[in-house]
């Protein structure tokens, strides 16, 4: 059946990088990306804001690209809403944009709810650790797939009740970050993408 989830930090953090590093805007141009025409649209719910952030110490992040280019803070989605995308310096000066790098940090805006908060206020669903092995299957439509991993639990009245058989996952992060209902307190959960 279909089950509302709970995910962990580590599971928003594979999704996120994911989403991060299809922010390439030559490729969005040239009609090869799931963003294609979509910069200045809404892409997840209102309840979605990615950033790159460089001056967290509890979160330290590149403070420079690969070709030595200063990063700065950015924006990447607002609310819900692409703002950005990734521009190198050849495809800045080719469509007269500005040049936006790779981000050196990527982070989802959170309130201070916890993840004990928003399993609680699940009445049936499934509270997902992590996910692993995590593939393109249709890069157009950035849609992956991938495996649960590390404990993957059913939630029955705002309580975890029993773990699960892990399962295959085939979705995209576009459709996940559409859905999103409640964020929770940001965590960093891999070496560059906090949620």
């Amino acid at each position: 059946g279909e089950y509302p989830v709970v995910l962990g930090p580590a599971a928003v953090c594979e999704l996120l990088g994911f989403l991060a590093f299809s922010l390439d805007a030559k490729a969005a141009d040239e009609g090869r990306s799931a963003l294609s025409g979509k910069e200045g649209t809404r892409i997840a719910s209102e309840k979605v804001t990615i950033r790159s952030v460089l001056g967290d110490p509890s979160w330290p992040g590149m403070p420079f690209d690969a070709e030595g280019v200063p990063l700065d803070d950015l924006t990447w989605v607002d609310r819900g809403v692409l703002r950005h995308m990734q521009t190198s310096r050849y495809w800045a000066e080719h469509t007269s944009r500005r040049h936006t790098p790779w981000p050196g940090t990527v982070t989802m805006d959170g309130t201070d709810r916890s993840t004990e908060d928003l399993v609680a206020s699940l009445d049936r669903g499934l509270y997902v650790t992590r996910f692993w092995y995590t593939r393109h299957v249709d890069p157009m439509a950035l849609l992956l797939t991938g495996m649960t991993r590390d404990a993957l639990f059913l939630v029955e009245g705002g309580r975890i009740v029993s773990g699960v058989k892990h399962l295959r996952y085939n979705d995209s992060p576009l459709r996940v970050f559409s859905a999103v209902r409640e964020v929770g307190r940001p965590e960093v959960a891999s070496m560059y993408v906090r949620g």
